[in-house]
């Protein structure tokens, strides 16, 4: 239901879910207005109306001192009357759900929106109010979708501005995905934005909102902190081992670290020399596991490090001797050369590399017949 009825935006979209099964009904008419929920809904017979999700809303943005009541009232209309108007409208209809899109507006506040936080902090209380009559509600107070509704008008200035403050902007699948969460969990109220808390508690007026946040946040810098300072337990751990140890103790712990990134017991790594990505390594994995080891010996190792020395022995060869400088070293023949990328090979499309690789196999196989 909505004021413009189908727009060009939204046709292919239903078309879509028509194609999937779904029966689709779109009424004209204004939310605010309750002759025209009334009438709408009267139509509404086979299937039953089970669920409600009450999404309308109007932007009149403008500093206290510029507003007016006639600005305020353009705002509440959608948001006041129409949650009200549903709400009795349908109060005595056995509805599985009754969602209201609320806003971040309203328990963060926003600047130039007072009318909207307004707006949408009633919607938070009816939500309240309906649970305590027995009546299904959500209210969900959203952050900024991505290009969707309100933000269609965002241009990049904006979005950059939002990063740094350390806000990001709702994707449409984690925002169905967080939807379909919350409706399911039983919940009242619920905030749902993306956010990095360091950034926004550093970029943000202190609010015993973010109290609790912002505790957390300083507490993990200040864990971090000190671990960048205290040496790290695989370097104590070699310290504390014979030197003629200290390859045995590395590949247990690559050992250990693969496991826990791919998902994998370690005994699974019995073979030293096997590429790694033959067991299931991707590159979110590889770029995993280089930070997880990079923590572990305290130094900074190459996006690379799992490209250039894909299997377990290569990684032990060039941590014991580029990194961690342990005397002990593998006898040469069984040292493991790193495998680099060529520049030219990194050039080639992925057409060109598979010709490439299966030319090599062709020849492999002809000199092995």
């Amino acid at each position: 239901m909505g004021r413009r009825g189908v727009t060009d935006e939204a046709r292919p979209v239903l078309n879509e879910m028509e194609a999937a099964g779904a029966h689709i009904v779109v009424a004209q008419g204004d939310v605010s207005q309750m002759d025209d929920v009334q009438r709408i809904l009267a139509q509404i017979t086979e299937p039953p109306l089970r669920g409600i999700i009450h999404a309308a809303g109007v932007l009149d943005d403008g500093v206290l001192l510029q507003q007016a009541w006639p600005r305020f009232e353009k705002v509440l209309q959608p948001k006041i009357n129409g949650a009200w108007n549903l709400h009795c409208a349908a109060q005595d209809m056995p509805l599985d759900f009754f969602i209201l899109f609320s806003s971040i507006a309203a328990n963060m506040g926003s600047a130039g929106q007072g009318n909207y936080a307004a707006a949408n902090a009633f919607l938070d209380s009816m939500a309240a109010w309906r649970r305590g009559q027995g009546l299904p509600a959500l209210s969900i107070n959203w952050g900024a979708w991505d290009r969707l509704g309100m933000t269609t008008t965002f241009d990049e200035n904006d979005y950059r501005k939002r990063a740094q403050q350390g806000l990001g902007v709702i994707s449409i699948e984690s925002g169905v995905q967080a939807l379909g969460y919350l409706m399911s969990n039983g919940q009242t109220q619920a905030t749902v934005f993306p956010v990095n808390w360091s950034k926004f508690t550093r970029n943000t007026t202190p609010s015993p909102l973010f109290a609790e946040f912002a505790r957390q946040e300083t507490a993990q810098e200040q864990a971090e902190a000190a671990a960048m300072t205290r040496e790290p337990d695989l370097r104590r751990q070699l310290a504390a081992t014979p030197p003629t140890q200290h390859r045995r103790v590395l590949a247990t712990h690559i050992r250990e670290q693969a496991g826990l990134v791919m998902g994998l017991p370690p005994g699974t790594f019995t073979d030293l020399r096997q590429p790694l990505n033959t067991l299931g390594l991707d590159s979110l994995m590889a770029v995993e596991l280089r930070n997880a080891l990079s923590r572990n010996v305290g130094a900074t190792l190459p996006a690379t490090l799992v490209f250039d020395y894909p299997t377990i022995e290569a990684l032990v060869d060039y941590l014991s001797s580029d990194v961690l400088h342990l005397q002990t070293e593998a006898p040469a023949q069984e040292r493991a050369e790193p495998v680099k990328v060529a520049d030219d090979l990194v050039a080639l499309t992925d057409e060109e590399a598979e010709a490439l690789l299966l030319q090599e196999l062709l020849n492999a196989k002809k000199k092995g017949s």
